[in-house]
């Protein structure tokens, strides 16, 4: 299991690499994903999330407290209406 310095880093690079992807994303946010149901930008609701979960992850991991995560359904919902870019710069 990762310690908290390397989930930490992971995060990091999670964050890293959404960027790297961000013009992909706003070109074909209607895209549906290789496996399931959802579409580019359905992920990116629940990445995006209304508070943004890698800070909270990341706060629980230094050993804040942190609230607890929406469900996947009420993030994607709760975004339906945002654009790509809006959905990047949350």
């Amino acid at each position: 299991m990762p310690g908290r310095d390397e989930l930490i880093q992971g995060l990091q690079g999670l964050n890293a690499r959404i960027d790297g992807l961000a013009d992909a994303i706003v070109a074909n946010p209607e895209a549906p994903l290789p496996e399931g149901e959802w579409r580019v930008r359905d992920a990116l609701s629940h990445l995006a999330a209304s508070s943004n979960p890698v800070p909270r992850v990341l706060e629980r991991a230094r050993g804040g407290e942190g609230r607890g995560m929406p469900s996947n359904d009420e993030q994607v919902a709760e975004r339906a209406d945002v654009s790509a870019d809006d959905l990047i710069a949350e």
